[in-house]
C-alpha cells in the first residue's frame, strides 16, 4: 500500500513538473509575442504621423476632385445644349493657366468658365451657370 502511495506521489510530481514545463513554455511564447507586438506598436508610433499627414493631404485635395466632377457635369450640359466650348487644361496649358491666374487674382481654380463677352464664372453652382446661360 505504501508503494502504491509512493508511486502515486511520484506520478503526481512528474505530472506537476510536466505542467510547470508547459506553463513555462507557454509563458516564453507569450513573452516573445508580446515583444513582437510592442515592436509593432513602436513602428506604428513612427508611421502614424505620416499616415495623418497623408490623410490631411488627401482632405486638402478632396475639393479639387469634387470640382473635377462638376467640370464633367458642365461639359455634358454644354454638349446637350449644343453650346460650343474649348476645354483648356491649366495643368498643361501655360497660357490658359496665366489667363485663369489673372482673372482669379493669382489663385486659379477649376472649373473656370470664360464666356465670349469676357465675363466668367469660377466654380459656379448649377443655378449660377443656368442663370448665366439664360442671359446669353
Amino acid at each position: 500500500m505504501l508503494r502504491i502511495v509512493l508511486v502515486l506521489q511520484v506520478l503526481i510530481l512528474i505530472m506537476f513538473g510536466y505542467f510547470i514545463v508547459n506553463i513555462q513554455s507557454t509563458v516564453n511564447e507569450l513573452t516573445i509575442q508580446l515583444d513582437s507586438a510592442l515592436l509593432v506598436v513602436e513602428d506604428m508610433k513612427t508611421v502614424l504621423p505620416e499616415i495623418e499627414e497623408a490623410v490631411d493631404n488627401f482632405n486638402q485635395l478632396k475639393p479639387l476632385f469634387e470640382n473635377l466632377g462638376k467640370l464633367s457635369e458642365f461639359k455634358k450640359v454644354f454638349d446637350k445644349l449644343n453650346i460650343k466650348f474649348t476645354e483648356i487644361d491649366i495643368d498643361f496649358d501655360k497660357e490658359g493657366f496665366e489667363i485663369a491666374k489673372k482673372i482669379q487674382n493669382q489663385n486659379p481654380r477649376i472649373p473656370t468658365i470664360v464666356f465670349e463677352d469676357g465675363s466668367f464664372l469660377v466654380e459656379p453652382t448649377d443655378v449660377e451657370l443656368t442663370d448665366k446661360l439664360n442671359s446669353l
